[in-house]
């Protein structure tokens, strides 16, 4: 299945389709112009939130749009949902994204159970306090936005 998001479906529109029901989505801009977004589960029975999907644009990689993005599921997982931890898959071979999630408290959890061979799980459990991570929500429709 996480196959299907490489390649030529590594796409904004790939991306954004399934994202529509999810618990938290995001949209982060930088200058005016929608620069990524990142998408998270309601907890589950245990407490945790998954991360399940993370995208920057190629023009905004490199300007602290995934760490805020980082920022935004960790806060409202700890501050929204009440979950304990948050999870997430990356591919194995992805060390930027693998250093940057180790940056926000991310360790490694094993081989992901959604691709094994491919995919590393890491996790991060969420303590009493947390910066304000500068997300505002918008009340039309219960997104949430970061500039």
């Amino acid at each position: 299945m996480l196959a299907e998001w490489t390649g030529d479906g590594d796409t904004e529109q790939r991306w954004r389709g399934p994202l529509a029901k999810v618990a938290l989505n995001v949209l982060l801009t930088l200058e005016d112009q929608s620069a990524g977004m990142v998408s998270a589960t309601a907890p589950d029975r245990e407490g945790a939130v998954e991360m399940i999907s993370l995208w920057v644009a190629p023009f905004a990689r490199g300007h602290g749009v995934g760490d805020a993005a980082l920022d935004c599921v960790v806060a409202w997982a700890h501050t929204e949902s009440g979950g304990v931890s948050v999870v997430l898959s990356v591919k194995a071979d992805n060390t930027p994204a693998i250093q940057s999630y180790g940056r926000h408290g991310f360790t490694d959890a094993g081989p992901s159970p959604d691709d094994p061979s491919h995919h590393a799980a890491m996790t991060v459990t969420l303590g009493a306090s947390l910066p304000s991570s500068g997300c505002s929500s918008r009340a039309d429709d219960g997104q949430y936005s970061h500039s």
